[in-house]
């Protein structure tokens, strides 16, 4: 004879402990409450909430001399990540390059062995010209390293190829042009 989930729960649990989890005055629930501290509730101390498990999956997957590969809501990514060595596309929509880098950069190392660990798409029309945005992500880049970060500048055909040989992609919902580096 099958029974309901409610009904199996309700015979395998003690139900004086039943009763006392839905009573919000009860003292496990208050703790709860001071620790869910306004409803942002995180199972990983210190670690950014922008930080998907999927992201966590793919940073914590990557070895030596794989690259990262973040880009812009202007970005093929979906195009670019099936060609990456793990196939994946991590979106995080709403968010602009800075918040996203600074999230990632909490947990990521730059391989310092690399030359050029920061590689940054050139201007098609001003390969010498910096786009403030680049510059905004450098700067949470070095904030995060410690040290003053001098990207690689790549050509729009030579950083598509570039981002195709990488580990991953993590396309933002930022819709500024040339938010696109690698890392």
């Amino acid at each position: 004879m099958l029974r309901s989930l409610a009904a199996f729960e309700l015979e395998v649990r003690d139900l004086s402990h039943h009763r006392a989890l839905r009573d919000l005055n009860h003292p496990w629930n208050l703790l709860w409450l001071a620790i869910d501290n306004g409803n942002c509730r995180q199972m990983l101390k210190s670690i950014d909430p922008i930080l998907t498990p999927d992201l966590l999956w793919l940073l914590a997957s990557m070895g030596h001399g794989d690259d990262l590969v973040l880009v812009d809501a202007n970005h093929p990514a979906t195009h670019i990540a099936r060609s990456t060595s793990s196939r994946r596309l991590i979106q995080l929509p709403g968010l602009t390059m800075e918040t996203a880098v600074r999230a990632i950069m909490s947990v990521y190392p730059l391989d310092e062995f690399d030359p050029d660990p920061v590689r940054v798409m050139a201007p098609v029309d001003d390969p010498d010209r910096v786009p403030d945005v680049q510059r905004s992500v450098l700067a949470e880049i070095e904030r995060a390293s410690g040290s003053p970060i001098s990207p690689g500048r790549l050509a729009r055909a030579e950083f598509y190829r570039a981002a195709a040989a990488g580990f991953g992609v993590v396309q933002v919902g930022d819709s500024r042009g040339y938010c696109s580096a690698k890392a």
